[in-house]
């Protein structure tokens, strides 16, 4: 009866007639890689508040953003995140995914010290090593390509992990150095197709054995690929800690690995979703910085 009411509430609102009835509307936009796009136009067509799926809505107001995303307060109680949505595939779930507040808290209260005002200026020069070789990079590049240029959208990444790699893992890509997209960023763009598929057969079970032929085999395999060598560079860094404790602390994994409550599988999921988020953003605020 409460799903029955639910879904009667939400006939009020519009959207995509398919998506009114069925959950393929959202797994064709969900799969095709350009589902902000399709929220977006559906918006742009429908207003406000979107109807995407038989029992799901989207909304694109600031009053919305807030009451979603914004801490509770004593007046305001915590936005519950969806199991289904916030689902990676992971058999753990560590802060970008964590759905249970008081967990969720834990984890912010362990990476906290990573980013105060302190521990960041200490790393500041880590910025400035790769901001200045950055620039070094871009000279000679664009001095090489006879007047070509550039392409600034893959070195604005080359630069981002590069200064991720070093604050998570103690060490870089070696992408500014080499002026090239390191394997483990090729080969995240396309392995990033594959991690969508979860929450897509967490929502519809019926057509579970069918959704993963619906994405490449390239896809899948390099999200194996990115995994890897993911748990490679934990495994690395762990040994880091364990040799050199000293110069291991000085970065965001530091506090983590010594508090020595996440195992393997945990630090792996959670430096896979710290490097992305750190160096995909760093990439869009320089790229929005330098364009005229």
């Amino acid at each position: 009866m409460p799903l029955a009411v639910l879904l009667a509430a939400q006939t009020r609102y519009p959207g995509p007639k398919l998506a009114a009835i069925t959950q393929l509307w959202q797994a064709w936009a969900w799969l095709s890689g350009n589902y902000p796009k399709f929220i977006h136009n559906a918006h742009k067509r429908y207003g406000n508040v979107v109807r995407i799926a038989p029992n799901e809505l989207s909304f694109n107001t600031v009053r919305a953003h807030g009451d979603i995303y914004s801490a509770p307060t004593r007046h305001r109680k915590p936005f519950i995140k969806d199991a289904t949505f916030y689902n990676n595939g992971d058999s753990v779930r560590v802060l970008f995914y964590e759905i249970d507040d008081t967990e969720h808290a834990w984890q912010r209260k362990l990476l906290a010290p990573s980013f105060s005002a302190t521990t960041l200026r200490k790393q500041e020069h880590v910025i400035q090593r790769y901001v200045d070789l950055f620039v070094k990079r871009m000279g000679s590049l664009s001095a090489a390509s006879h007047g070509a240029g550039v392409n600034v959208v893959d070195a604005m990444m080359w630069l981002g992990f590069d200064i991720m790699g070093e604050l998570t893992f103690s060490e870089s890509f070696g992408a500014v150095e080499a002026s090239k997209t390191h394997f483990w960023i090729s080969v995240l763009r396309d392995g990033a197709h594959a991690a969508m598929l979860p929450a897509m057969m967490e929502r519809m079970p019926l057509l579970r054995s069918i959704l993963p032929y619906l994405i490449s085999k390239s896809a899948v395999e390099n999200r194996a690929k990115h995994y890897a060598y993911t748990r490679e560079a934990v495994r690395k860094r762990v040994r880091l800690q364990e040799e050199n404790p000293e110069k291991a602390t000085a970065d965001i994994f530091g506090p983590i690995i010594e508090n020595g409550k996440m195992d393997e599988t945990s630090l792996v999921s959670f430096a896979q979703g710290m490097v992305i988020a750190g160096a995909d953003t760093m990439r869009s605020v320089d790229l929005g910085a330098t364009r005229r």
